[in-house]
């Protein structure tokens, strides 16, 4: 599921899916173009590995992961078929549910570096965010200042996985304990702060 969830990426992620999709509804395609279920027809009929079928011989629970990835799950251009087989009214395995959480955790963070690399973004822009706040203070424990930029980067970036990382584990553990239904996530608290980091970052990259 890791490996394969974002083979259906358009060049230029997921700002290239977006104008792919605008493109082809502009053009008639009233479906358009989404990149999880691109990945799905990647690995279902567009490879070609075997004599008697199309795709990929994976099992159950990887389409579904794949699928699943993001949610909500039901869309308005999947086939009933694909309800009918994989049940969009369900979630997916916790398996699938870890994946979507750990790649949110990855390209924010490397959001966050490419951003601030490349000059697009600074570390005082992120200051609007009180995740990154949190986050600087702990880069700033470490004495590292950010004169050295290269490893005040570096620094940031793993205190940020680290934070992200083990307060997944630690909610999500509570929640499989009691079998909710939907254990894999971050308190709702840390969810807010998650969303207002992506939006501080992605407003200052697209105004620069």
């Amino acid at each position: 599921m890791a490996l394969a969830h974002d083979l259906g990426h358009t060049p230029f992620g997921h700002v290239g899916g977006d104008t792919l999709d605008e493109c082809l509804k502009a053009d008639g395609f009233s479906n358009g173009f989404e990149h999880n279920f691109q990945s799905f027809r990647v690995v279902t009929k567009l490879e070609k590995r075997y004599k008697n079928f199309d795709g990929l011989n994976l099992t159950f629970a990887t389409l579904e992961g794949i699928l699943k990835h993001s949610y909500p799950y039901k869309k308005p251009f999947l086939p009933e078929i694909i309800d009918k087989q994989f049940d969009l009214n369900k979630h997916p395995t916790y398996e699938a549910m870890v994946v979507d959480r750990a790649d949110e955790i990855a390209y924010m963070s490397h959001d966050i570096d490419d951003g601030v690399n490349s000059g697009l973004l600074t570390f005082e822009d992120l200051k609007e965010s009180e995740l990154a706040c949190e986050i600087l203070e702990k880069v700033a424990l470490e004495g590292v200042g950010e004169e050295n930029d290269e490893m005040f980067r570096y620094r940031f970036s793993s205190h940020l996985i680290n934070h992200l990382v083990y307060s997944l584990l630690e909610y999500s553990k509570q929640k499989v304990a009691h079998c909710e239904e939907t254990p894999i996530g971050f308190e709702k608290e840390l969810e807010t702060k998650i969303k207002k980091t992506e939006e501080t970052s992605f407003c200052q990259d697209v105004s620069a």
